[in-house]
């Protein structure tokens, strides 16, 4: 018996939907549908690959991220690399691991899922240089 286009086991009914809006499958529609829902929903903590990191708002300190934290990340702008430009490289970590140590205070705090956990970035600021430099002298 031939079966022809809605008549037979597989092609009861109306065609699937992602067949009716040209997708070969379905997880292109699905693709679509989640790229869209995401675009509607409220946004997102994590930091999409396509937004650059100075465009987003910084999240607030959270201590559950913190207790997932596998990566710390410093990111020095322009005008805090011109700031600290006469540092030395041992100097500049100290700063970091300082900065990173305290990063409920830190001016631009953002968390990126990774795989494994968060992945916490820091954006070296005005503020935190003039907060932590006298730290750093005192504990040479």
């Amino acid at each position: 018996m031939l079966f022809t286009e809605g008549s037979g086991p597989r092609s009861a009914g109306p065609r699937p939907i992602c067949r009716r809006l040209g997708y070969r499958s379905g997880m292109g529609y699905i693709w679509a549908l989640r790229t869209e829902a995401a675009t509607l929903a409220a946004p997102s903590r994590q930091a999409p690959s396509s937004v650059p990191l100075p465009f987003l708002m910084p999240d607030p300190f959270d201590p559950y991220r913190e207790a997932l934290v596998v990566e710390e990340v410093t990111l020095w702008p322009g005008a805090t690399r011109a700031a600290a430009g006469d540092w030395e490289p041992t100097r500049r970590r100290r700063f970091e691991r300082l900065l990173h140590a305290e990063a409920a205070s830190a001016a631009e705090l953002h968390y990126v899922r990774v795989h494994t956990g968060f992945s916490r970035q820091i954006t070296v600021q005005v503020a935190d240089l003039d907060r932590l430099t006298g730290r750093l002298t005192s504990d040479a």
